[in-house]
């Protein structure tokens, strides 16, 4: 065999190397919170649903309401709608990336996808 078909070849396994390895590769965020005691919590963008008591829900890093009712408010988020569902829901406050309900809260439901 030739040394040209022997670099064809071995180019071919460094390259499908490459190929596997990055189908295993962790988004370089995600391999820090593994190393470190960062919590997930820390990455942009991720959204946190903190159920404080049962009167209250607060939401972060959300991208809207989509529905506002007495008994159900539900909340666009990257991974699709948290609908939180009870007696008297209000919105009390919102700002930029932060929405604060209360109300008598009876649950909180994460629907993956729907947006």
């Amino acid at each position: 065999m030739c040394s040209e078909g022997k670099t064809s070849i071995n180019a071919h396994i460094l390259s499908q190397r490459k190929v596997d390895s990055l189908k295993n590769h962790k988004p370089i965020l995600q391999q820090i919170l593994d190393k470190t005691d960062l919590s997930e919590e820390s990455l942009p963008g991720k959204p946190v649903v903190e159920l404080l008591g049962d009167c209250r829900v607060l939401v972060e890093n959300h991208r809207g309401i989509t529905q506002y009712d007495l008994d159900r408010i539900c909340i666009r988020v990257c991974y699709g709608v948290v609908a939180i569902t009870g007696c008297n829901l209000q919105l009390r406050q919102m700002t930029g990336g932060k929405l604060l309900i209360v109300g008598m809260i009876q649950g909180v439901e994460l629907i993956r996808g729907r947006q």
